[in-house]
């Protein structure tokens, strides 16, 4: 960031700064960079996205969690059903970076999907669509989402159509607390729409639920 030269700030609306770092050392250092940016062009706020993944289920609403450093942005977390984050592990650039936007008074926040760990062949568009229907919402923006909710039903219901046939799957879905006995909602036509985004393919996420079972048959069991 020391780099950038800046003749004249722009008048921003709605900017995005998009900052890259080259391994954890230069993490806190480019967040230190960005925030003092971001200071100097007065936003009002920052929000990082992200997600992780987690024993949820693909079926139901999707759990959201976040960090916020400012009161208010704490209450504004409880009203979007987003929970505090109460991890304590390695840090993240995020991390790093909400603590240099703190430091320099600017308040900032961030926000996780939680995605289920057995369905990662394909991206998960219904995590997408929670994140950013509730950043919309935060952000009182416009932005039409239609289609990425249609997307994130169809790969919620591809995800029962691989475990249907498979009884061993069907019992470690619903010790997450999946209900497999409500059919999902049918799948619109083939080709009813045009999504410009990558369909998720039976096959392979059966194959990927299939080595969840095998990592699990050769975890070692606790002595009774």
């Amino acid at each position: 960031m020391d780099e950038l030269k800046t003749h004249d700030l722009p008048s921003l609306r709605a900017a995005t700064l998009v900052a890259a770092f080259a391994g954890w050392p230069d993490a806190a250092e480019v967040a230190s960079g960005s925030a003092r940016y971001l200071a100097r062009c007065e936003v009002s706020q920052v929000v990082t996205l992200g997600g992780t993944y987690d024993a949820v289920p693909h079926r139901g609403p999707v759990q959201l969690s976040g960090h916020a450093t400012t009161p208010e942005l704490r209450r504004l977390f409880d009203r979007l059903g987003i929970a505090q984050s109460s991890y304590e592990g390695p840090s993240s650039v995020q991390s790093a970076l909400l603590e240099a936007c703190q430091r320099r008074g600017l308040a900032a926040a961030s926000l996780w999907g939680h995605a289920p760990h057995y369905v990662r062949a394909v991206p998960n568009l219904k995590v997408s669509h929670a994140v950013l229907k509730t950043l919309r919402a935060w952000l009182e923006l416009e932005v039409d989402l239609a289609e990425l909710h249609e997307a994130g039903r169809q790969l919620e219901a591809r995800v029962d159509d691989a475990i249907a046939e498979n009884p061993e799957l069907q019992e470690y879905v619903r010790e997450l607390g999946v209900s497999l006995d409500q059919p999902a909602e049918p799948l619109p036509a083939e080709g009813a729409l045009d999504l410009p985004m990558k369909r998720p393919d039976p096959a392979e996420l059966l194959r990927e639920l299939d080595e969840l079972l095998r990592r699990r048959h050769d975890e070692p069991k606790e002595p009774i």
